[in-house]
Formats: C-alpha cells, structure tokens, sequence
C-alpha cells in the first residue's frame, strides 16, 4: 500500500484508491501516518483533529472512526496501550518518502509536496505541523536550487529567484543564490549591486551584519571581475581600511 498525507488523507492498493470515508475519519489516519511506528493517545488523537471543538462524545466517535478504517485498510492501525499506531513502513507514506529523497534528489522530493499537508485538518496541532513543514520545505527548495545552479541553469532561474528575493529581502541564501544567478548570464555588476543592497537593508532593517555565505560570494565575484575596490562606506577612512585588511576572510 501506498498513503498520502500531503493535499487530503489518501490510501492506494496499487493503482486503486482505497474508500476511506469522511475527511475527518482520513483526518484520524493521516494523524497517525505523520508518525507511523509510534502511538498516539486517545486524547491526543481527539485533540488534534477536533481541537477545542471536539463533541462531547469525541471519544466514541473516534472509536467508531478507527474500526472502519481498519476495515478498510486491514493490518494498518493497532492498538497500543491507551492509543493508536500505524504499522506501516514509513517510507509508503509521501511524507517520509519526501524527506528520505530530500538530501539525494532534492526535486523528486519537492513534487511530492505540492499540496499543504494534512490540507483538510484545521486544528492547532494541525496548523503548527504546517508551520514546522513549510520550513523544512524551504530547506529543500533551497537545496534544489542550489543543484541547478550547479547544473549551469543559471538563465532559467533569474526570475524565479527575482520573485523569490522580493519576498523574502532579508533571506541572505536566497540573496547569494540570486546573485549566483546574475553572475552566471553576465551580469556580475548587477548582482554585487543586489548584494549591497541586501547587506544595506540587514543594517538598517536588522542591525545585522552579512553572514559568511555573503562575505565568500562577494570576494569570488569581485575576483572573477579582476578587482577588489573597496566597500564605498569605508571610502578615505584610512583606520578602517586598516583594520579591514587586519580582518579574518570571512568579513565583509
């Protein structure tokens, strides 16, 4: 068997989708799929797919939920102590399988994810999980990223990345990401001019300085440009000069 819990709670025996019933009877399952191998308690079931809304007799009618999907889909649910399991291996389930191929194929693991998970459970439980996700999602988008720039799509990624940076001004991966971009179709000076810019609104917006993974394009690109000038903000300030030639490599 094979289960989806990105998009709504599904099931498939080979190519045939499995009738689970209502959204919050596959609610109860994807539930359990996020974590199989490990039992969840009654309570816990109750609290995360009713919340604070739960029916006075949630108990019960989770009860009943359980016993048809375990018609439905035998030998997947177990009862563990005073909860729940799903026996299954993890990697049936589109979420583990999506983290699985996340570090060798960055791309396969993205399509598998292109609907919120657990989309049709709105509970608070339910709601953070898609927050933890969504960064754990990004991480990969990154990583996907960064292996088609390696790939030399450079050109393909422009605007991708454009859009990307004009949401996220302060994200400094997305920033070096989009300037690796620019400096692979020729456009060195356009992408150390995005840079500053992005270096500007850290200080300003943040107090921030650049991180090292700015710091490192920065030089590789004004060495690729055959010259090193100097930042403008130190321009005739002969102390600071100074002491930007004493700094370690990683300074801006």
């Amino acid at each position: 068997m094979r289960f989806t819990v990105f998009g709504g709670v599904g099931a498939w025996v080979a190519d045939r989708e499995v009738d689970l019933g209502q959204a919050q009877r596959r609610a109860v399952l994807g539930v359990l799929l996020v974590t199989p191998g490990v039992a969840v308690g009654a309570d816990e079931l109750v609290d995360r797919v009713w919340g604070a809304a739960a029916p006075e007799r949630a108990r019960g009618q989770l009860r009943t939920w359980l016993w048809r999907l375990r018609q439905a889909v035998p030998g997947v649910i177990s009862r563990e102590g005073s909860g729940y399991v799903a026996r299954v291996d993890p990697l049936s389930v589109d979420l583990h399988r999506f983290r699985a191929l996340a570090a060798t194929d960055p791309g396969a693991a993205l399509a598998l994810a292109q609907e919120p998970l657990l989309s049709t459970l709105d509970t608070p439980w339910a709601r953070q999980l898609r927050a933890s996700f969504a960064a754990e999602f990004e991480a990969v988008r990154r990583d996907h990223v960064d292996a088609r720039l390696q790939a030399g799509g450079h050109a393909e990624l422009v605007d991708e990345l454009r859009l990307q940076a004009s949401g996220q001004p302060l994200d400094e991966r997305v920033a070096a990401q989009l300037v690796e971009a620019l400096h692979g179709t020729g456009r060195t000076q356009e992408a150390l001019a995005h840079l500053d810019s992005v270096v500007a609104r850290l200080a300003s917006e943040l107090g921030a300085e650049p991180g090292g993974l700015l710091t490192t394009v920065r030089r590789r690109l004004l060495a690729a440009r055959g010259s090193c000038p100097r930042p403008k903000p130190f321009t005739g300030r002969a102390a600071e000069l100074a002491a930007l030639d004493r700094a370690p490599a990683g300074s801006w």
